[in-house]
This record gives C-alpha cells, sequence and structure tokens, in this order.
C-alpha cells in the first residue's frame, strides 16, 4: 500500500493493564498508534514493541530498536518510546511505523515529537504482524488506543 492510501481502523481498544496486543496485522505497509488521553496508575512511559511471530513473542532486547539522535547518531534501545517525560496523567501522543510488512527493509518509526529516542528504526529485516501497547511501568487505567493501518 502506498504512502497515498487512505488510513483504515483496525483496533480502538481501551488502555487497560500492563499491556494491549493488537495482532494479525501483516497486511499493513504502515501502522499509526495513537493514544488518547492514555492514564496510568503511575508515571510511565507509553511505549510499543513489536512482534514477528503474530504476538506469540515481541522484540524487546538491546538493538531490537535503534534510537536516531538530532545528530545522526545511533543508540540501541529495547523498546519504541512515545513520548519521553514519566506521567500518570492523561496523556496524548502518536507514533507511525513505516515498512511494517515488508520483509526485505528495516522498519522505520517516528512519532509527533521529534527528539532523542523518538525517532528509531525496528532492527529486523523480517516482516512485523503484531503490536503491544504497554506503559513502561504499572498499569494503564483509562484512555483509548486506536491503531490505523494502511
Amino acid at each position: 500500500s502506498g504512502a497515498g492510501a487512505a488510513w483504515t481502523l483496525i483496533s480502538s481498544p481501551a488502555a487497560s493493564g500492563a499491556a494491549v496486543d493488537i495482532i494479525n496485522l501483516s497486511a499493513y505497509g504502515e501502522i499509526l498508534v495513537f493514544l488518547r488521553q492514555v492514564t496510568g496508575d503511575s508515571a510511565h512511559i507509553r511505549q510499543v514493541l513489536v512482534s514477528t511471530d503474530n504476538g506469540a513473542t515481541f522484540l524487546n532486547t538491546s538493538g531490537n530498536y535503534v534510537a536516531l539522535g538530532s545528530d545522526g547518531q545511533e543508540t540501541n534501545d529495547t523498546v519504541l518510546s512515545l513520548h519521553n517525560t514519566s506521567s500518570a496523567a492523561a496523556r496524548s501522543c502518536w507514533g507511525i511505523i513505516n515498512g511494517f510488512n515488508l520483509g526485505t527493509s528495516y522498519k522505520f518509526w517516528q512519532t509527533g515529537f521529534p527528539t532523542t529516542n523518538l525517532v528509531a528504526y525496528v532492527n529486523t529485516l523480517t516482516a512485523l504482524n503484531a503490536i503491544r501497547v504497554r506503559p513502561h511501568t504499572g498499569l494503564f487505567t483509562g484512555g483509548t488506543i486506536y491503531v490505523l493501518g494502511r
């Protein structure tokens, strides 16, 4: 699917618990994750993990994700972050994964906040097919997670 294709709403679950998994995404070349007014039981950063086996496991080892600094330097990471400041209060944020279902290319991540660790790539040439949205600590207690694809 090209960049001109329309976005399709895939799922819009409540943000609740330690993680929200969205599977069966192999048909999509781009995935947009939008968290609207997501709250937590403790201060946390909202994060995304990806899967190559439809959610049986999620990539979360240092080097699975590579953050790109504004100076072009790479830093190994364990997640894709949606923002940089921990808070339990309601937060809205978004990120896009390009090349999601391609087995021949890295997958690129960008958020609405293009600062350190919020622009990255997924360090695999394997096609992706699921995501996990999670707080880095504690639990989600409210808000909505929208996942769109094209």
